[in-house]
């Protein structure tokens, strides 16, 4: 393995977990029994439930494609490396009712967007209202932006 390969391997294992456990659907539902049962393992060294889907987000006359990945901020260093990559705030800022949001560098910058901005997600599944049919939207504050010097990851694409 050459320098660059060996680099490339350890910014990709540093973002993601190393195994990835799912259930029907791509959805599972007791996470948390599944969790005490893969942690029994001598070699699993940690877990972090997500969620991962698609969507746009929104700021001022921009708009970009993105994936979204919702975490447990208190579980993610358990699995990944992003916390050591914040260019300003913490994941920790993450708290559960506020609404905040973590940006890739690029695609802060692709959206103009700084910490303390706020930003719209907008989601493919629709929301049936007596209006019609809206697209599901929901305005989340930066209250943080990683870089980790890979494209794919930081501008939301991954």
């Amino acid at each position: 393995m050459n320098g660059f390969e060996k680099e490339l391997r350890l910014r990709i294992l540093g973002m993601t977990s190393h195994a990835t456990i799912r259930g029907d659907d791509n959805r599972l539902k007791d996470w948390e029994e599944v969790a005490q049962l893969t942690t029994k393992h001598p070699e699993v060294i940690g877990y972090a439930p997500f969620v991962l889907g698609e969507g746009m987000l929104s700021f001022g006359s921009e708009v970009n494609a993105t994936m979204v990945r919702g975490i447990l901020p208190e579980q993610e260093p358990n699995v990944s490396e992003v916390h050591d990559k914040m260019k300003f705030g913490k994941i920790d800022d993450l708290k559960a009712g506020e609404f905040g949001i973590v940006l890739g560098a690029e695609l802060a910058h692709a959206l103009g967007a700084v910490r303390g901005d706020k930003v719209t997600l907008i989601v493919p599944q629709a929301s049936v209202t007596v209006a019609g049919i809206l697209p599901r939207m929901k305005r989340f504050t930066i209250v943080g932006i990683f870089q980790v010097g890979m494209y794919e990851y930081g501008n939301g694409k991954q």
